[in-house]
């Protein structure tokens, strides 16, 4: 199964979470910066904060469809004032998640899971770049270093043809970091026509507006 797909019905069980259950999530878990309010040093010491913030978007792509969502949250979040890394899996460290404040995971849906070796295989054949078959994002969260306080934000793309069936490389990636420590946002996903897409015409915008929402809810906590 690939990437993101055709625009889902309005309905949450057809969109996955919606952008305020993120913030709502990202309240009971996003902890505020604690300064010397109502002072001239807890105002720089706040604005210093601010400029510090920094998340990373890394995203596993097959045929260019979860790539595109990636840059779409990688613009939100830079529209609420973050600063974003984007970065394929295959060039991800294994320290990502001890020099972010905020890591954001994307990954096609493969077999309602993450990708294998075997399945990154198959998209190969079907026209992938070779150099996806080399590491996905499964194989990236074993390598992982251990950093709980960095918040984490997930997505996937798959198949709009699937979007009922309970599996997805999304909430896979959150069932595994959840068993290791870590509080994540509620996963979302963006849907595709197929296997090698298209995106669906509104799931860029999407995208955009999800993580702009996710980049405010962050500043806001962590300037009040």
């Amino acid at each position: 199964m690939s990437s993101a797909s055709a625009r889902p019905a309005t309905t949450a069980s057809d969109q996955g979470p919606l952008v305020g259950d993120v913030c709502h999530c990202l309240r009971a878990y996003v902890r505020p910066q604690r300064g010397a309010n109502g002072t001239a040093q807890g105002a720089r010491r706040r604005r210093k904060d601010v400029n510090k913030m920094r998340a990373a978007v890394v995203y596993e792509s097959m045929f260019g469809n979860t790539a595109t969502i990636a840059t779409s949250v990688a613009n939100g979040l830079r529209s609420a004032g973050v600063h974003v890394r984007v970065i394929p899996v295959t060039a991800a460290g294994d320290d990502v998640l001890r020099t972010h404040d905020l890591v954001v995971i994307g990954a096609p849906t493969h077999a309602l899971g993450l990708s294998r070796p075997s399945t990154r295989a198959d998209a190969v054949l079907r026209g992938a770049p070779a150099e996806v078959e080399a590491r996905g994002v499964r194989e990236w969260l074993e390598d992982l270093q251990d950093a709980h306080s960095v918040r984490i934000a997930v997505f996937d793309t798959r198949a709009r043809a699937m979007r009922h069936l309970p599996g997805s490389a999304a909430r896979h990636v959150a069932h595994l970091l959840r068993r290791r420590g870590y509080d994540v946002a509620p996963s979302t996903s963006f849907y595709v026509g197929g296997t090698e897409g298209p995106l669906g015409r509104h799931e860029e915008a999407r995208a955009g507006d999800w993580a702009t929402d996710l980049g405010h809810q962050m500043m806001r906590q962590v300037v009040v």
